[in-house]
């Protein structure tokens, strides 16, 4: 290759390259009545806090027993372990390990009512019905985590792919480590598998 033909290319990766990383960062709520907000630049975030302007209220729940709260974290361009897990009203945990985790296949625990609910009270205080249902920042290769709480008729679900990076609420990104901590997963997914089958 000629050298004036090869740093024109270099050239021109590169800055196709940058636009791509720097490309806007989209949330789109299309079902919730709320246009899509672009940021773009690498410190850019989404206004209002990254939430949605007009705020949706937090609903009360009437029967525990049609709680249910899942976590879903998937694979990367790596080694990012992937799972499922399901938390019930009653207690009743659900895990599901497909790959990069010690334990994969099926297992089920318990945990105390007082855990479930003191989760349940970290979505109240995070807003979370008051959240765009993705956060999606312009990269590649990470991994993709989903949260959502259902009960009584309600449900919400928020998807996060590196969300805090364009201004995914804090408090909402947090609830991705609650719920792993209440339900005690790193038994599974670090081991030795000490958990009931």
């Amino acid at each position: 290759m000629h050298r004036r033909s090869f740093w024109f290319a270099v050239i021109s990766i590169g800055a196709f390259t940058a636009g791509f990383l720097l490309a806007p960062a989209l949330a789109d709520d299309t079902p919730a009545g709320i246009a899509g907000y672009y940021v773009s630049g690498p410190n850019a975030k989404l206004p209002n806090g990254g939430r949605p302007a007009a705020r949706v209220p937090f609903p009360a729940i009437a029967d525990w027993s049609s709680l249910r709260i899942t976590l879903v974290r998937s694979v990367c361009f790596g080694a990012c372990p992937a799972y499922t897990v399901e938390i019930d009203g009653d207690g009743t945990v659900r895990y599901h390990g497909e790959r990069y985790v010690a334990v994969t296949g099926n297992r089920t625990d318990r945990i105390d009512a007082a855990k479930v609910r003191a989760l349940f009270d970290r979505f109240r205080r995070a807003d979370y019905f008051w959240t765009f249902d993705h956060y999606r920042a312009q990269v590649t290769d990470l991994p993709q985590f989903t949260t959502s709480i259902s009960f009584d008729g309600h449900s919400k679900s928020v998807s996060d792919y590196a969300g805090r990076w364009i201004g995914m609420p804090e408090d909402v990104y947090d609830l991705e480590g609650a719920i792993d901590e209440a339900a005690g997963t790193g038994k599974w997914v670090k081991g030795p598998d000490r958990g009931p089958q």
